[in-house]
This record gives structure tokens, C-alpha cells and sequence, in this order.
């Protein structure tokens, strides 16, 4: 599954270098779509939609926390879905709302690192459904990645 998420997250650097120096990029049985400053790629196997006014993707579980309303980065994948939200907090702080945001609705930790140059923590709900966030700084505050896998 890593390597999947991986290789779907070098095609969409790529193919966003490609079309941001306006060429034409052909993806078999997928699309690029450039509107305005987004970029949303439909590869046949998922979705991924960075820049712009990002939404959370159709099906986003009602059970994990939403750290802001302002998000960077939408992927949906065949193996679950990856969201950045855009924070105003510092690290520390956005970081330890988190935690709490986690286990106030149930989530267990199975991890839980905090740094300067970034943090993680792993939550899981059931053998299931698994999260793994990574909080780290943006240009204008903090960045909060979930990666969200269902097994």
C-alpha cells in the first residue's frame, strides 16, 4: 500500500510540473484538469486535487477529527484517502488538539512522537481503520497530514 501511495504521489508532482508549464499531459484511462491555481488528476484508481479551493473527498468519515476547514491536499485511493489541512497553531499546539481530538472520539494510539522539525501520531479504530498524522510547519502556520487506511 505504501508503495502505491507513493508512486501516486511522484505521478501527481509530475504531472503538476507538467501542466503548470503549460503542457499537455495524457494519463490511460484518467484526466488532468487545471482550473484557475487547482489541479485535480483522475487516474481511473483515484483522485488527487492540490491548490485552490480544496473540499474534503465524498466519503470523508464522520469519526475523525477535522483539524481545520481550510485543506491544501485531496487524494482517494483504492486503499483509503490522504488529506493535508492548512492550521494557524504552532506545531505543538495543533499537535497536542490532535491527540486530544483523537481520543475524545475513541481512537486508540498506537504511536505518538513530537519534535521540532515535525510529529506523528498513529491512531486506529477496530483491526480496520487506521490513521497515521504527520504535523509539521507550513509557510504560514502548521500543515496536518492524515493518511486514512482501511484494511
Amino acid at each position: 500500500m505504501k508503495r502505491n501511495l507513493a508512486i501516486n504521489a511522484a505521478l501527481s508532482v509530475s504531472l503538476l510540473c507538467l501542466v503548470s508549464c503549460g503542457k499537455k499531459v495524457s494519463i490511460p484511462g484518467g484526466s488532468v484538469e487545471q482550473s484557475g491555481d487547482q489541479i485535480r488528476i483522475n487516474n481511473g484508481g483515484g483522485t488527487f486535487v492540490a491548490g485552490g479551493d480544496v473540499k474534503l473527498p465524498d466519503g470523508f468519515p464522520d469519526n475523525i477529527p477535522q483539524p481545520s476547514k481550510v485543506l491544501s491536499v485531496a487524494m482517494v485511493t483504492p486503499q483509503g484517502m490522504t488529506v493535508a489541512f492548512k492550521c494557524k497553531g504552532t506545531q505543538s499546539d495543533e499537535y497536542e488538539k490532535l491527540k486530544a481530538a483523537f481520543q475524545t472520539q475513541g481512537w486508540e494510539e498506537t504511536m505518538a512522537m513530537q519534535s521540532a522539525n515535525g510529529s506523528v501520531i498513529g491512531v486506529k479504530k477496530g483491526e480496520n481503520r487506521h490513521i497515521q498524522d504527520s504535523v509539521g510547519k507550513d509557510n504560514n502556520g502548521t500543515l496536518i497530514n492524515l493518511i486514512i487506511t482501511q484494511r
